[in-house]
């Protein structure tokens, strides 16, 4: 009995407690119990259970910052292995269920999402959530939950019939009438019933539904700087710098998306954005790698692309990496601003 608990579902404001008994004895009504590890409160609005289940995946990034320091950790490969492992399996879990709360209480746990990938890719703080999601290869948290949703509804047995029951209360409503006739018309109806598709075939065209909807999302972001470099989803340009050390995979990442230490801590510091007046032009990761006048000469030594597309697929990372150790300002790519100081200027 201690482990037997009721809880009322329901959303009305005013309710009476059912009153239910076991062996005699009172079975005790909460506002909540845990299932199979998902936390169900009376009105469904799993608020407790996510905060609950932000709280254990904050732990579990805490390791992820251990092992990804970005000049001597462990490489992104085996950084986005261990988030997939130790914490979006913790938001998959349970996902169909609580999925069904409102917008606002799911969004909460998309700072875990993403801090996750900031730490496996070694992404500037200001890089943008969409960018992550293309650079990381991996979809939003709704994505995923759309995506097993579709899955799980798939497997539902194909013998699960469902019937129709007449209901004598419908006798006399005019629309439930006409609704009554409109089935009866159905049911006389000639229905060819096509051949079942199994599961294993229909798997792979769900996973096609589900990218091409992040693709049409990702085409949206004309103005993104890490679209120009990769504008077709699942491309992994991160393989030529693979193996090559933490550094260079973390500057690589952040000079494809564009946002570093060196073009973007302006944003932290509230200050203006760097200008270029050589070039009377903005100071961007573009404007270094391909436009600046005054660093043509030195560019040359390394490489004669002249736009981004080519240059991140052509050129080898060592050679960017060279150039930019010849300007003098290869560190700067590199610098992340501390988390206590970034709090710091947040306040």
């Amino acid at each position: 009995m201690v482990a037997t608990t009721c809880v009322h579902f329901h959303r009305q404001r005013i309710y009476t407690e059912p009153a239910l008994h076991l062996d005699g004895q009172p079975i005790p009504v909460k506002g909540e119990a845990k299932f199979l590890g998902v936390v169900f409160d009376s009105k469904l609005t799993f608020y407790n259970y996510v905060q609950y289940l932000k709280k254990k995946c904050l732990k579990a990034l805490n390791l992820l910052r251990v092992v990804g320091h970005t000049d001597w950790g462990a490489d992104r490969a085996t950084l986005l292995k261990l988030y997939r492992t130790l914490v979006r399996s913790k938001l998959d879990y349970g996902s169909v269920i609580y999925g069904s709360a409102k917008k606002h209480v799911l969004r909460a746990l998309d700072p875990i999402h993403h801090q996750g990938f900031r730490i496996a890719l070694g992404a500037f703080r200001t890089t943008p959530i969409k960018s992550l999601y293309a650079e990381a290869g991996e979809p939003s948290l709704e994505h995923r939950r759309i995506k097993r949703l579709y899955n799980l509804i798939r497997k539902i047995p194909p013998y699960v019939h469902i019937s129709f029951v007449w209901i004598p209360a419908h006798v006399g409503i005019q629309g439930n009438e006409n609704v009554d006739k409109l089935a009866k018309a159905a049911l006389n109806r000639t229905y060819t019933s096509g051949k079942l598709i199994c599961y294993s075939d229909l798997k792979p065209k769900i996973n096609t539904y589900i990218k091409s909807v992040w693709q049409r999302d990702w085409d949206a972001e004309g103005a993104n700087k890490l679209h120009e470099v990769l504008p077709n989803l699942g491309e992994d340009l991160h393989r030529r710098g693979e193996g090559a050390g933490r550094k260079l995979e973390t500057a690589m990442c952040r000079l494809r998306v564009g946002h570093t230490w060196l073009t973007q801590s302006y944003l932290l510091k509230n200050e203006d954005q760097p200008f270029c007046y050589a070039c009377d032009s903005l100071y961007t990761v573009r404007h270094i790698l391909i436009e600046c006048l005054d660093f043509q000469d030195t560019r040359k030594k390394y490489f004669s692309v002249t736009d981004l597309y080519r240059l991140f697929r052509e050129v080898n990372p060592s050679r960017i990496v060279g150039y930019l150790k010849d300007l003098g300002v290869y560190g700067k790519i590199l610098l992340q601003i501390p988390f206590k100081v970034f709090l710091h200027i947040l306040c």
